[in-house]
């Protein structure tokens, strides 16, 4: 993962393929990341890492977590995830850039998983340090605790299982191959199209 400036970060993701870079399965893979992207922003959004609506309350005011409709609608143009390169020559990779809370949880994320895949969602969950600490905000801010149990699953366990679901999807951290010279046609020539055949 590369941190292109503050307000951006990047990571390259192996690209899950059977048999060439299939425009329906590229789709996929990043329909499902964006996704995920956008709910991990809306998890961040709501942990409140800026702080300034915990000071704005009392010690013991309860406090409602606010409704979410479509997380994609929280993300501003400019925090949008974006593809910036995809690689279907093997080893295929895309990379992607967005916002650096949700791209580092997804890096974060990928490097936490076990072996056990029934669980490993939520126990990579647990791996990361970030993330159980602004659980751990949530639980000092007043807030329901069924609300935060409601949030966690809605914006970091379901997303992540549905990240879990493309076979294949690993982080890319290898350098690139060197790519070999195209090769050489027997002929120079660029193709001429023939010439129309007489007496047809």
């Amino acid at each position: 993962m590369e941190t292109e400036d503050r307000m951006h970060a990047s990571i390259r993701l192996s690209l899950p393929r059977q048999r060439c870079g299939e425009v329906r399965e590229v789709i996929g893979v990043l329909t499902v990341l964006e996704d995920v992207y956008n709910h991990l922003y809306a998890w961040h959004a709501l942990a409140g890492e800026n702080g300034t609506e915990r000071k704005a309350h009392g010690p013991g005011a309860r406090r409602t977590m606010p409704e979410i409709g479509d997380p994609g609608d929280l993300v501003p143009a400019d925090g949008r995830l974006c593809l910036a390169r995809i690689e279907i020559e093997p080893p295929a990779f895309i990379e992607v850039v967005g916002a650096p809370g949700p791209v580092e949880t997804i890096y974060s994320y990928l490097k936490a998983r076990d072996g056990e895949r029934d669980h490993r969602s939520v126990r990579a969950i647990e791996k990361i340090e970030a993330i159980r600490a602004e659980i751990e905000h949530l639980w000092e801010s007043n807030f329901p605790e069924g609300d935060i149990q409601q949030a966690v699953s809605m914006h970091l366990v379901s997303p992540l299982k549905r990240l879990e679901r493309l076979d294949g999807l690993e982080l890319y951290d290898r350098e690139e191959p060197a790519k070999a010279p195209p090769r050489r046609s027997r002929s120079e020539r660029p193709l001429q199209p023939s010439a129309p055949s007489r007496g047809h």
